[in-house]
């Protein structure tokens, strides 16, 4: 009997462009250095992200340049999030750690402030959970927020994921180990 793949291989033939409503989530391009730039320089969308700002435009690039890389590796999928109406660039979001062997994939988001507050941020997980339990074939969806981060644990409840609990000393960053809250979708939940 054959097995079913734990994840569709394809989906790294082309780059995949997701719509909805009102955003479109795409490849990024060198073109959207700036906008980066100025997302990341924000202290409140870095808060609780793994991102710190970026030094310069040149970081900026060589960010698009490793992003770009990575989705050529088939390690990453990373879309910048534009809105639909004007194509103005609003925040990103990835599968930033896919386990095809076991098709797991592990989902970030971030946006910048002034799309805050008007469910894009759901929005988007919503088009990514389709993509991730659709055409990707993944079993298990991810993502991890701070513990003290309830408006990204909104969006995920949202987009119908559960809660699991802490994972304690999870992550390092900004010079110490910090527990994180663990959700997840599954496929036909």
């Amino acid at each position: 009997m054959a097995r079913e793949p734990a994840m569709n291989p394809r989906i790294f033939d082309r780059f995949p462009v997701l719509t909805t409503p009102r955003l479109v989530l795409r490849e990024p391009v060198a073109a959207d250095a700036r906008a980066l730039l100025a997302l990341y320089a924000d202290d409140e969308v870095n808060r609780f992200q793994l991102q710190d700002a970026l030094p310069s435009l040149g970081a900026a690039r060589a960010l698009v340049t490793r992003w770009r890389r990575r989705f050529a590796l088939e390690a990453e999928i990373r879309w910048v999030i534009t809105a639909r109406e004007d194509g103005a660039l609003l925040g990103t979001c990835a599968y930033a750690h896919l386990l095809p062997g076991v098709g797991r994939g592990h989902l970030t988001y971030e946006l910048a402030r002034r799309a805050w507050g008007r469910g894009l941020a759901t929005e988007a997980v919503r088009a990514m959970v389709a993509f991730g339990h659709g055409e990707a074939g993944l079993h298990r969806l991810e993502a991890v927020v701070a513990p003290e981060h309830e408006a990204s644990a909104r969006v995920l409840r949202k987009a119908g994921f559960a809660e699991e609990g802490v994972l304690r000393a999870y992550a390092r960053w900004r010079g110490r180990y910090r527990d994180l809250r663990m959700f997840s979708i599954l496929r036909g939940a």
